[in-house]
């Protein structure tokens, strides 16, 4: 949309647009992150909700990868998005 403006009015609001939605996939990671950093807290200090299983305190290869995903994902969209807004 922003490419396809004729004028620099309309850039600028298209540019503004992407920037908003970028902004709320941020705010989004952001407590979605919040959220997992809880878990995990909870989960090492071992006090989970239910004290059915045996595996608390373990930081099994599965929840590394999601925490590695959560890292790399987060940082790749701050930079994407203040990228796009230093243009």
């Amino acid at each position: 949309m922003a490419s396809s403006a004729s004028t620099l009015v309309g850039a600028n609001i298209d540019t503004h647009i992407m920037l908003s939605g970028i902004g709320f996939q941020f705010a989004i990671i952001v407590l979605f992150s919040d959220l997992t950093i809880d878990f995990m807290q909870q989960y090492v200090c071992d006090r989970p909700m239910h004290t059915d299983s045996s595996v608390h305190g373990i930081l099994m290869p599965c929840l590394k990868l999601m925490l590695a995903v959560i890292v790399f994902t987060t940082t790749l969209l701050f930079i994407r998005w203040y990228t796009l807004s230093q243009s």
